[in-house]
């Protein structure tokens, strides 16, 4: 099993009761709206244009934290110029919440450069690669490229790629725009209805963690009593925490535009030291701290932290142990994120799979009860009462969405069998991800495997086959596959938070939905407007008109070409992945003392812990020496200095997004 962690989020305050009427208002519902407008347009700016810092694309959202800070810094004003414009804590809360999903859905990782997809592999489309035969035989709704006789529109796509001025020709965009909006709207949806079944079994039952939430209880801690100035902001190791980041990154951004300035060396250039056997068999590797992800660290327990790079050196080692083997990593399959091997990934499939089943076997009795509630077999509880919407809602709303979403991709031309594990396989990723996150607090997070990909290891792909009679259908609807910016562990954080603030989830629920969608939306037009006035290939970021869409027609061309099978070889390592899970699951409930937590080895080939990794060891080894030797007293005095290095970093993201705009400076970004 899973242990609950000891390390709570922020003990639940005393709320009065008028306090708790007070997280809905029309001030907080009304900012909440302007803001995801706001970061629905600014985020595809800053994310695609100039490709400076990210606002959102990770589970604390730089955009969120930024935006409470200076409603903390402006509520005092506010209380001066009239008492009534005071926000109280529970609205900033929920203004915090709105813009956590705004920020996480208009940027990286939100799967807003869908538009890119969905016409980008036409543009690299050859007669070489013979592409272009493949994609054809897409539905002309899905994609703007192919008109309604299925033939290609060259000069609609070479606009979007080298820019038109801005003459986007929306007639032509506007079914297939509306058809995948659908899409990314229905999942996010059917994310939160699976949260609400979730929430009272992973807060109330297992007590999880929730690390992320940390920082803005503190942040807003002294607004329970009235005071112009918490215990928070008084601390001065805070301060000294705040000012450590602050002057590193001031340093570091300085030195872009006065290389006189000193630097702050945050990495560490390793290429030299690992040219050598067996060490160059490791593949790439990151040294380079993040303060930000630093602090938050320091929040974790031990055996969380420890994991996370114990793990990530674990499958390094296995890597040597191969070529020891006479197995040389350059002659492995790879096909993972950063870089990994193929069959680190069937490990990681496996891992998944193992805590979706604990999971499911821990909370057996709860979700037992809900099925029970979905048929109208169990009377309604009290508890339930207070949920975001009753279990039958939330079960039969879950059921609807994926009904629709497999439905929508049978519709395009997929396989039945490939639509309903591909959305099968998105659920179960969204949720191992979510209890990640409960647990660990990182960063951010994300999965290796391509599912598909691996569906075509085990048990074949080409002609014949549910994926190759329809490859390039098969290959457009995984467009949600980049989970870095997966709005399930959100819901949850944001049901966690309102569920221990007592503010009213219901209607809390159906204002994150519709700040969800006002940024999504605008986000769309925006990366639509963006790539036909500048051009697609003239933004900054080369990822998304570059590489993406090349990695859709390489696997159209794989899936349909099709590759020799396998099965053993996946099923084997899945196994293995499973065993590691349920082995340390196993000893973790035996052995108190056990210092492995399942959480690092399904995260340990990510493209998080690929960047993260060395963050989360400094956290580790800095909580380790401080509890060994000053006890969990010290581990508490010292936090504030922790929580202060991670506001410190953010504060000053939001310094050198407003100087790189300024300026123009493209490429300055401070996490990964």
């Amino acid at each position: 099993m899973i242990e609950n962690q000891t390390t709570q989020a922020a003990p639940p305050a005393k709320i009065e009761p008028e306090t708790r009427l007070r997280a809905l208002t029309w001030r907080s519902i009304s900012l909440s709206l302007l803001l995801a407008a706001f970061f629905g347009y600014v985020i595809p700016v800053i994310d695609l244009k100039l490709n400076n810092t990210y606002l959102g694309s990770q589970h604390f959202a730089p955009g969120a934290v930024i935006t409470l800070l200076v409603l903390v810094v402006l509520n005092p004003l506010l209380a001066k110029c009239n008492g009534r414009l005071r926000l109280a804590r529970d609205e900033q809360h929920t203004i915090y919440l709105s813009c956590l999903f705004s920020c996480l859905v208009a940027g990286i990782g939100g799967n807003i450069y869908w538009p890119t997809y969905i016409v980008g592999a036409f543009y690299y489309a050859t007669p070489e690669n013979k592409w272009l035969e493949q994609l054809q035989h897409l539905p002309p709704w899905m994609t703007p490229a192919l008109d309604e006789n299925g033939h290609y529109r060259a000069a609609l796509v070479n606009d979007f790629f080298s820019g038109n001025g801005g003459l986007v020709p929306w007639a032509k965009w506007l079914v297939p725009l509306c058809a995948w909006s659908s899409v990314g709207i229905v999942t996010m949806l059917m994310t939160g209805c699976l949260s609400v079944i979730l929430r009272a079994q992973w807060c109330e039952n297992e007590a999880l963690s929730f690390p992320l939430l940390r920082l803005p209880m503190e942040m807003t801690a002294h607004e329970d009593n009235a005071q112009l100035s918490g215990d928070f902001w008084r601390n001065p190791r805070m301060w000294c925490g705040f000012a450590v980041a602050a002057l590193i990154q001031l340093l570091n951004g300085a030195n872009l535009y006065f290389p006189d300035v000193p630097l702050v060396p945050l990495e560490i250039p390793v290429a030299g030291l690992f040219s050598e056997v067996p060490w160059n068999q490791t593949g790439t590797m990151v040294f380079k701290v993040f303060p930000l992800a630093l602090g938050l660290s320091y929040l974790l327990t031990t055996e969380i932290s420890f994991s996370l790079w114990f793990f990530f050196w674990f499958f390094k080692f296995q890597l040597i142990a191969a070529y020891y083997l006479g197995y040389p990593p350059s002659s492995l399959p790879a096909g993972m994120s950063a870089g990994g091997k193929a069959f680190a990934g069937y490990q990681e499939v496996g891992a998944y799979l193992a805590i979706a089943g604990l999971i499911f076997w821990t909370g057996r009795e709860h979700f037992s009860h809900v099925l029970k509630r979905a048929f109208g077999k169990a009377p309604r509880t009290i508890k339930e009462s207070s949920e975001a919407m009753p279990y039958p809602v939330a079960f039969w709303g879950l059921m609807a969405a994926f009904s629709y979403l497999v439905a929508w991709a049978i519709f395009a031309g997929v396989h039945p069998l490939i639509a309903l594990l591909f959305w099968t396989s998105y659920l179960t990723i969204s949720m191992v991800l979510s209890r990640v996150l409960a647990d660990s607090g990182l960063l951010f997070i994300g999965k290796a495997h391509p599912p598909l990909l691996i569906w075509s290891h085990a048990f074949g792909a080409g002609p014949g086959t549910p994926l190759g009679d329809a490859a390039a259908a098969s290959v457009m609807i995984s467009y949600p596959g980049d989970m870095r910016s997966c709005l399930m562990p959100s819901w949850i954080s944001a049901l966690k938070l309102a569920s221990d603030r007592k503010i009213p989830q219901r209607p809390l629920w159906l204002l994150l939905a519709s700040a969800m969608i006002v940024s999504f939306l605008i986000a769309i037009w925006m990366q639509v407007h963006l790539s036909y006035q500048n051009g697609s290939l003239a933004l900054a970021n080369i990822f998304v008109p570059r590489s993406a869409p090349q990695i859709v027609g390489g696997q159209i061309d794989t899936f349909g070409r099709g590759e020799p099978t396998q099965p053993f070889l996946v099923f084997g390592w899945m196994i293995f992945g499973a065993c590691m899970v349920l082995g340390m699951a196993f000893l973790r409930s035996r052995f108190l003392w056990f210092p492995l937590h399942p959480t690092g080895y399904v995260m340990a080939i990510s493209w998080a812990m690929h960047n993260l990794w060395l963050s989360a060891f400094l956290g580790w080894l800095c909580k380790a020496l401080i509890t060994r030797f000053g006890g969990n007293s010290s581990y508490r005095a010292t936090m504030p200095f922790f929580l202060g290095l991670a506001l410190g970093d953010i504060f000053m993201m939001l310094f050198w997004l407003l100087i790189d705009g300024w300026q123009g400076r493209t490429g300055h970004i401070l996490i990964p």
